[in-house]
Order: C-alpha cells, then structure tokens, then sequence
C-alpha cells in the first residue's frame, strides 16, 4: 500500500502517507458535498460557500479516518507490535502493522479502539454542535460540526460490523479465539460470516443501484467486494502463518541455484537465457562470498545497446544493501523481511551463500506442511 503513497507527516513517530487513490475520493466528496448535500440543506448559501466548507468538511473526514486508524495503530505498538505507516487510500485508511496479535486479549484492544475513537470524536462532536446551536453561532459552523458528528458516530457503528477484517470482525475473532483457543478456527467461522455480510451488503448496493441511487448502489458494491477480498486474504494469511510457525529458513530455502561471477558481462547473461527462463534473481559470487544480487528488473532498466560492455557489478543490488537471514532463522521472520517486491532473499552462514529463499519455495513449503497434516 505504502509503494504508490506518499509521506505527509509523522504522528507519534509513525509515518502518515496518502495514497495516489486519495486524490480522486477526495474530489468526490468535495464534489458531492457542494454539488448535493449543502444545497439540498442550505438553499440560500452562494456556491462559494459550499465549494468551500465542502472542501473544509472533506479534510476533516480524512482527519477522522485518521484518528480511527491511530488509535488502532498507538494500541497495537502498546503490545509490542511494530507500526511501518498508516496509509489513508480510496476506501478509508489502513495501518501498517508488522505481525498479529499473540493472544485474543490484544486481538480484543486493538480492534475495538478504532470504533471507540470515532463514537468519541463523533459524541464530543454532536455536543459541539448542539452548544454552537443553542448559542446561536453562523449555519456553516454549525452544518460542519453537525455532519462531522453524524459521519463519525456512523464511521464507528459501521465498523462494529462483525465482517473479518472489519474492527467488528475482529473483535469477533478475538472472542472465538478466547472460546475455543484456536486463532485458525475463530478466524475461520469471522470469515465465514464476514463472506456473508459482503454478499449482503452486495446485494443491497445492486438493488439501490437499479432502484434509487446509482453512485450510492456501486459505492456498496463495492465496499462489499473490498470486504470478501481482504477476508478471504486474511484467512489465506492466517493459514500460511500456522504452517510456517516452528520450522527455520534452512528447511525451505532453495540449496541449488545458479551463480555467476560479477564481471560477467550484461550480454553474456541474456545470451544464457537466464534472465527469462531463470530465477528473478542470480547470486554474484566472487572467492565463495556473496557480493551482490542481479535482477532481471535491474538488468532490463538499462538501455540493451549498453549490455555488451556492463558487467554484472556494476548492475547488482551489493550484498551490504541485501537483508540476508541465517538457516536457523524463524522461517516466519524471514517472511516478513521479504520486500513488497518479493525479491528473494540470500541466506548467509559465516558469511558466505548457503542458499536461496524466494517467495515461492515459502508458499510451496505451507503445502507441504498441509499437505503433511502439520501445523
């Protein structure tokens, strides 16, 4: 999520980016904002005004999914999680959180301060807007804080819906997870019923879409299909992570892998197909010792005419830029290190190249530990 985004900001030390998809919701609101919602309530205003408390009232909902996404991401960091960023994108915002919570108590915490910041904001809010009224303060001020009141009361209800990766989801998980002390069949049973929510929710946006409002009806379709997207992903990552959990980098690395010297030339390395037909990456080896990794991304982001008189050093990613694991190493830990890019990382033990884990020889490993029955 963090590739195409961009740092505004930090907030408690973590890191707050905007997604490019951001852009484009953001006119919307403004958009809808001033083109429907104002004038329907406030005929009388000029369309400066609207364009203006539109514009206004849409940074503020972004400063709300904001506030719902820190409070998720202070709580995780309180058990020992790390935060990398939280990123607000077309849907909302998500926080990127390294790893799972280890038992359904943090689980419980971290969901529901989402929901419980945004009823917050939403309550303190409301009252504002009731004192602006009751002493009589101008109409853009009090139609502001009356519409941020409501938005986040229902920010906050809506994400108590009990659909896996919803906070409601999870909150749910966290209480199965309690009952029967098992993360993988509470989150089995969360997903389950996040799955029929989606097809519910889908449901309804078609139906509103051909009935009523088209913009509103595919806006809930689509929201629907966001969530059986990512409930279906986070199961296949719960999954993943119980067949990874107990075994090393050693038992699942690649041991046999092509190795070429870094002087070879660009050329030489197309004319032995390597590139297409070969691993995305190829060890550079120079006295046993690993000096770098080629990839074919690097390779091919140089002009072809200047491949005969390149060598691989000068293309290779250098081994003091590499994040190298050991064979002992928590096969989990080294999932985690693979970049968002899924470029294989080089095992190293005492310095020199013992191996080669790709990504796909850690999905290729959970099946057959599945496959084995072994958790």
């Amino acid at each position: 999520m963090s590739k195409h985004s961009l740092q505004i900001c930090k907030l408690f030390g973590i890191p707050i980016r905007l997604h490019m998809s951001w852009l484009p919701l953001f006119a919307l609101i403004t958009s809808t904002l001033a083109s429907a919602y104002f004038p329907a309530h406030y005929p009388w205003w000029p369309p400066a005004l609207y364009y203006g408390l539109a514009a206004v009232t849409s940074l503020l909902l972004f400063a709300s999914v904001l506030a719902h996404e820190l409070a998720h991401a202070l709580v995780a960091r309180h058990h020992g999680l790390k935060v990398h960023a939280i990123v607000l994108f077309l849907l909302g915002g998500v926080s990127e959180i390294d790893g799972e919570p280890q038992a359904p108590r943090a689980e419980f915490q971290m969901a529901v301060a989402g929901p419980l910041a945004s009823i917050l904001l939403g309550t303190v809010t409301g009252a504002l807007w009731f004192w602006a009224w009751l002493r009589g303060y101008s109409q853009p001020l009090t139609a502001v804080l009356g519409y941020m009141g409501g938005l986040n009361l229902s920010l906050g209800l809506f994400n108590l819906i009990p659909g896996f990766p919803l906070d409601g989801g999870r909150i749910l998980r966290a209480m199965l997870w309690r009952l029967s002390h098992s993360v993988e069949w509470a989150t089995r049973w969360a997903t389950r019923c996040a799955r029929l929510i989606a097809l519910t929710l889908f449901s309804i946006g078609i139906w509103q879409a051909v009935s009523s409002s088209l913009v509103n009806g595919l806006w809930l379709a689509a929201i629907a299909g966001f969530l059986d997207t990512t409930a279906r992903r986070s199961y296949e990552q719960v999954l993943l992570r119980s067949r990874l959990a107990g075994h090393t980098v050693g038992e699942a690395m690649a041991r046999d892998y092509p190795s070429l010297s870094p002087d070879t030339t660009l050329q030489e390395i197309a004319d032995c197909g390597l590139l297409e037909a070969g691993p995305r990456c190829i060890p550079l080896l120079e006295d046993g010792m690993l000096r770098g990794l080629l990839t074919a991304r690097r390779v091919h982001s140089l002009p072809r005419a200047e491949w005969p008189r390149r060598t691989a050093r000068q293309a290779m990613v250098p081994a003091s830029q590499l994040h190298a694991v050991g064979p002992s190493e928590a096969l989990l830990e080294a999932l985690s290190a693979l970049g968002s890019d899924d470029e294989p990382l080089p095992v190293l033990q005492d310095g020199r190249l013992v191996g080669i884990l790709p990504a796909e020889r850690i999905a290729a490993f959970a099946d057959l530990q599945l496959s084995l029955g072994r958790r």
